[in-house]
């Protein structure tokens, strides 16, 4: 019988659950290894035939074991908020959770249909007139997003500012509602203004510039659909989109990289991820040229 391994005691979440009932569908049993237990890692993969990996977010915690895995030539399925219609927590069962390959941010390299993106009602708008208005959206720093040390997003951030400041914009700052008070302090220095996340929505602070300065916040997926010319660190998965088509098609794809409890527990999403490696339901390793 192959079996794939749930990383840490993540059980309790119920997208791990959806994807753990997801893969029982294809005959697939699950194995829990307790983080730290090294040995234990060992110990499974030497009796059992293990399909892939599970784990939520990239946790300093579970690395290891992901390492391992990974050398072994077996991928982690990585689960975390989605993109559009996203999961508000570990309880919600109709929000969506992004599903990857040994990564966040994984974007489907595909092409694919428009039929998910449609079912969040997207509007895409026309793209906007340079308005000399500069919106800078912050970000939790040391998210595993991303990854930087509070002085290194601080960096990246003040240069690109810099760059802004020269050409002659209004900069405007937005801190991200779990890091409020990041770069906040720069109001009447740098920054014309600064919102609060409580004042005004994500949206209408989006409305007011024509560009919006991001390292890789999954709000930059917003200000690209309402015509915005996004800044962003080339990590990010939509860096480099400038045109409709461009954007349209990516965010198909991005459509196609996140999924909700029902189509994770229906086996639906492993069917689709079993194009990049078979092993996801319980087919023979296809590991493809795909997979980042």
């Amino acid at each position: 019988m192959k079996r794939f391994v749930v990383l840490g005691n993540i059980l309790r979440k119920v997208r791990v659950q959806a994807i753990v009932d997801g893969a029982k569908k294809f005959g697939l049993e699950p194995l829990f290894y307790r983080v730290g237990d090294e040995e234990g890692l060992k110990s499974l993969l030497s009796k059992h035939e293990v399909a892939f990996g599970v784990s939520v977010g990239m946790r300093a915690s579970d690395a290891y074991a992901k390492g391992f895995l990974e050398a072994k030539g077996i991928n982690t399925l990585i689960l975390d908020l989605g993109y559009f219609s996203r999961s508000k927590g570990p309880a919600d069962e109709i929000g969506y959770n992004q599903l990857g390959i040994n990564r966040l941010c994984w974007i489907a390299p595909i092409d694919v249909s428009s039929d998910r993106l449609d079912k969040h009602g997207i509007k895409f708008q026309e793209p906007a007139k340079a308005n000399g208005t500069a919106l800078v959206l912050g970000q939790v720093p040391g998210d595993t997003q991303h990854g930087l040390t509070p002085g290194d997003l601080k960096a990246w951030l003040m240069h690109k500012i810099g760059e802004l400041a020269a050409s002659g914009f209004r900069l405007e700052y937005r801190p991200h509602p779990k890091a409020s008070k990041f770069m906040a302090h720069y109001k009447g220095k740098l920054f014309d203004k600064v919102h609060l996340h409580t004042v005004a929505t994500l949206e209408q602070n989006i409305n007011a510039a024509s560009h919006v300065l991001t390292y890789n916040s999954t709000a930059g997926l917003t200000a690209l659909c309402m015509g915005r010319h996004v800044i962003s660190s080339n990590v990010a998965h939509f860096h480099g989109l400038e045109t409709q088509k461009e954007i349209y098609t990516h965010m198909c794809r991005v459509a196609y990289s996140q999924w909700n409890c029902e189509e994770l527990r229906s086996g639906q999403a492993l069917e689709f991820m079993s194009q990049f490696d078979k092993r996801f339901n319980g087919l023979d390793n296809d590991v493809t040229s795909l997979v980042a």
